[in-house]
């Protein structure tokens, strides 16, 4: 369930996918967070995620 968490917030940040069509994203991973714990969810994939995001992006700028 891990890795699946991560690849969604890794979609949700990179902006490259539109999940909109899942409606049910949002409230499996508001559940997630709550079994996990809010501070410790956003411990573990807010840093990560966003220096992640940051990375992929400069380097699809300089690839266009």
């Amino acid at each position: 369930m891990q890795a699946l968490v991560v690849t969604v917030e890794t979609f949700r940040s990179f902006g490259v996918l539109d999940l909109t069509p899942f409606a049910n994203l949002e409230p499996w991973t508001s559940r997630v967070k709550e079994a996990v714990g809010r501070d410790r969810y956003s411990k573990a994939m807010d840093e990560g995620i966003k220096k992640l995001s940051g990375m992929f992006k400069e380097s699809l700028a300089k690839a266009k």
